[in-house]
């Protein structure tokens, strides 16, 4: 199994040697690695565990939105301006988290779910 899978305590699920050295890695082959898509992923997972949610498609619809703005974005880091890699992306993806969470829950208390009155529907 890489370790990429591996399960890490709490405070280690990304460091930020890890993220330098697929950011190193992604600069030279000009494109963003899996592995740092990887990492992203797992920061933003992470991060996602904060947001209240109805349902987990919409948590689902989140992490995917900000995993592929991230795609796109990976390479606007700049070493000259900080070296706070892991900063600078938490940050990235947790405003495109946050971005894509008002959008889907704009008007949400504005619908009815079908789940939900079902469920009051079975309690009478």
């Amino acid at each position: 199994m890489d370790y990429i899978y591996a399960k890490r305590s709490g405070s280690q699920y990304v460091s930020a040697a890890e993220l330098w050295e697929e950011y190193n890695k992604s600069m030279e082959q000009g494109r963003c690695t899996d592995k740092l898509l990887l990492y992203a992923r797992r920061i933003i997972k992470r991060f996602a565990s904060t947001l209240e949610t109805i349902n987990k498609c919409d948590l689902d619809a989140c992490i995917e939105y900000a995993v592929g703005e991230f795609f796109q974005k990976w390479d606007t880091f700049d070493p000259q301006r900080t070296k706070k890699i892991f900063s600078f992306y938490t940050t990235m993806l947790a405003n495109d988290l946050r971005m894509h969470y008002k959008l889907i829950n704009k008007n949400k208390d504005l619908f009815l779910s079908i789940d939900s009155l079902l469920s009051n529907n079975s309690d009478k």
